[in-house]
C-alpha cells in the first residue's frame, strides 16, 4: 500500500433488532401463517369437492377403464384436499 491511500475502514456489523422491532416482526409472521392457513384451508375444500364430483361421473361412464379413472382420479382429488386440509390445520395450530 502506499502512504497516501488511506486504508479501508472495517465495517460495522448491523445494528441489532430492539424487542419492539422483534415482537412486531413475529406478529407479522403469526399474520402471515394465519393468512395462508385459510387459504390452503379453502383450496383443500375445492380439491375435495371436486373430487366428489369426478367420483360421482362413474355413474354416467359406461365403460369399465372409465370407471376406474374416475373412481381413481376423484380419489386422488380427496386425498389431495385432505393432505392440504391437514396442511392448513397443522400451520393453523402453530401460529
Amino acid at each position: 500500500m502506499n502512504a497516501s491511500t488511506p486504508s479501508p475502514s472495517p465495517q460495522k456489523p448491523p445494528p441489532r433488532a430492539g424487542a419492539a422491532q422483534a415482537a412486531a416482526a413475529a406478529e407479522k409472521t403469526a399474520e402471515t401463517a394465519r393468512r395462508d392457513a385459510g387459504m390452503l384451508r379453502m383450496m383443500g375444500w375445492f380439491f375435495a369437492a371436486f373430487g366428489v364430483l369426478v367420483s360421482i361421473g362413474v355413474f354416467w361412464e359406461s365403460e369399465l377403464p372409465g370407471r376406474i379413472v374416475s373412481v381413481a382420479s376423484g380419489l386422488v382429488l380427496i386425498g389431495i384436499g385432505a393432505g392440504v386440509g391437514f396442511l392448513a390445520s397443522r400451520l393453523r395450530k402453530r401460529s
